[in-house]
């Protein structure tokens, strides 16, 4: 006896007496008693692959693929940087890699890839903080707005690297991710300088990001300003008389 595959149906196996568990087509019975023969068939299902984004891998590759119902399949994506993997579309909806199920019915699915580029933020000073501070990745053309905070001791001063022309930006640093970038947050020691006017003129210098009048602080009691000469940071100055 023998068994055919047809119509979406794949042969699996013979069951009862001396073809039980075989899995050959053709068999050779011996009536020497009554018997049941039965031929076991398993419906067969297509997976369809397909991938979204330039770049990127998918396992089991682009194309069809048959499998039998209640195959368990294991789908799995493999990121070609600056394209990364997202999530799984179609007939099956997960952001799992690798992700498992069992095919049970013709199946459809996407692995979507987007393009992602790296931003680094690093700190130069003891104090201060940044945000975000790190290394993380973003949709491509996304703006990210890195801000930076002062604390008593330490000033921002300034930002490095992929800052375009805001490098003295103080509301916040806005980077497009249009590639890899780096930035870095620069802080100095600020002191409290504290003025007597009561006495003899007195002279000073205050370190300032801007070119902000000497008149507007004729009246300052205490002025923040850095250890470091404004000339050696590279940014302008006033030099104040208090009377």
């Amino acid at each position: 006896m023998s068994a055919s595959d047809a119509n979406g149906w794949r042969f699996l196996e013979w069951l009862g007496h001396e073809l039980e568990g075989s899995t050959e087509p053709a068999g050779v019975v011996t009536m020497d008693c009554d018997k049941t023969i039965t031929g076991v068939f398993l419906e067969e299902f297509t997976l369809t692959m397909a991938r979204e984004g330039e770049q990127g891998g998918v396992s089991p590759e682009v194309g069809e693929h048959v499998y039998l119902d209640g195959d368990e399949l294991t789908l799995s994506a493999t990121d070609a940087p600056p394209w990364y993997f997202e999530q799984w579309q179609g007939d099956v909806s997960s952001e799992a890699n690798p992700h498992t199920f069992a095919i049970t019915a013709d199946t459809a699915v996407t692995g979507r890839f987007v393009e992602r580029y790296t931003l680094v933020v690093t700190r130069i000073g003891e104090g201060g903080s940044l945000s975000p501070e790190g290394e993380d990745l973003y949709d491509a053309d996304t703006g990210v707005t890195v801000t930076a905070s002062e604390t008593a001791d330490w000033l921002f001063d300034h930002w490095a690297g992929d800052t375009g022309d805001d490098d003295l930006a103080t509301d916040g640093l806005e980077v497009v991710m249009n590639a890899k970038k780096a930035v870095t947050g620069v802080f100095v020691p600020g002191y409290d300088l504290s003025v007597d006017t009561s006495g003899s003129r007195l002279s000073c210098i205050y370190f300032t990001k801007s070119n902000a009048k000497i008149s507007a602080f004729a009246n300052a009691k205490r002025i923040r300003t850095s250890r470091d000469g404004a000339e050696a940071m590279g940014r302008p100055c006033h030099v104040i008389r208090f009377a």
